[in-house]
């Protein structure tokens, strides 16, 4: 788990690190979560082709939370 608060931004980055650009692109879902497991923010689904990378970014300020409340979650 990771903590935010407003005027922060978390991103979560993934790397398909297999080197063989024949092998077939890896599906994968970034997603942030909070601590009962709810989707927060905006998913992003793709096929990761081989040397490639994606990410995603929340920032905090787009969560409404009050001045010094730090918010939990889960990637």
């Amino acid at each position: 788990m990771i903590g935010i608060v407003t005027g922060q931004t978390v991103r979560i980055n993934v790397v398909n690190t297999i080197g063989d650009p024949d092998i077939l692109p890896t599906p994968v879902t970034l997603k942030f979560l909070n601590s009962a497991g709810r989707v927060i923010g905006a998913e992003r689904t793709t096929n990761l082709r081989p040397g490639r990378s994606v990410s995603l970014d929340l920032n905090a300020d787009t969560l409404e939370l009050g001045s010094g409340v730090r918010y939990q979650l889960r990637v």
